[in-house]
């Protein structure tokens, strides 16, 4: 619901569908940019795959409507991460991810177990929750 101002630069390659430099605004509190993203339909799957930064032009604002407790509320100014989601299987991956330019183990380590479940994002209660483990994991 809080997703506004998306720019979205489309063009198609060699049968797949680039959504490079593409943005879209999260209130006006975080900047979603697609640096890189190529959706490709392989093995009869869709997936997006790509590489994101996300700019926190207030952070503080994000912290406040996704709940997250005040002891795991650090300055952030950029999140960047690679991701691929499989549309058929709902099935969202992140890797690489660094807070400032800086990788953080004890995120990794979240990212990997995260990734290893497979869950699905399907809803706001499961990602309100992967916000905040995100953030507690990031902070410890």
């Amino acid at each position: 619901n809080e997703l506004n101002n998306l720019f979205l630069n489309f063009t198609l390659e060699q049968g797949d569908v680039s959504l490079s430099n593409s943005k879209i605004l999260w209130k006006d509190d975080l900047e979603i940019n697609m640096n890189e993203a190529l959706l490709s339909y392989n093995d009869n799957e869709v997936i997006l795959n790509g590489n994101l930064t996300i700019i926190a032009n207030d952070i503080n604002n994000f912290y406040k409507s996704y709940q997250i407790k005040k002891s795991f509320r650090k300055k952030i100014e950029k999140i960047q991460l690679d991701f691929a989601y499989n549309f058929d299987k709902k099935i969202f991956r992140i890797d690489n991810v660094t807070i400032d330019n800086s990788p953080n183990t004890k995120l990794n380590k979240f990212i990997n177990n995260y990734n290893l479940s497979e869950q699905k994002l399907l809803n706001k209660i499961i990602l309100k929750n992967f916000i905040n483990n995100f953030f507690e994991a990031y902070s410890g």
